[in-house]
């Protein structure tokens, strides 16, 4: 990347158990989602919604809670 766009970047590794792409008929229900797990959230290369779970616990936690 240096090299043929001057740019430099760091990349750090992430555990990460699942990624899931998320949307909502809902939006203040989404809204809510997003705020509540903005750390989690991520956009796909074509800018879609992803939602990375550390661990299955932690999804199965979110689905839980979250799921409509």
């Amino acid at each position: 990347m240096k090299n043929e766009y001057s740019a430099s970047a760091d990349f750090a590794g992430q555990n990460i158990y699942k990624a899931c792409w998320i949307s909502s008929k809902d939006g203040k229900k989404l809204q809510e989602f997003l705020d509540s797990k903005q750390r989690h959230i991520a956009r796909d290369k074509d800018g879609k919604l992803v939602f990375m779970a550390e661990s299955r616990a932690w999804l199965q936690m979110v689905q839980d809670n979250f799921l409509t």
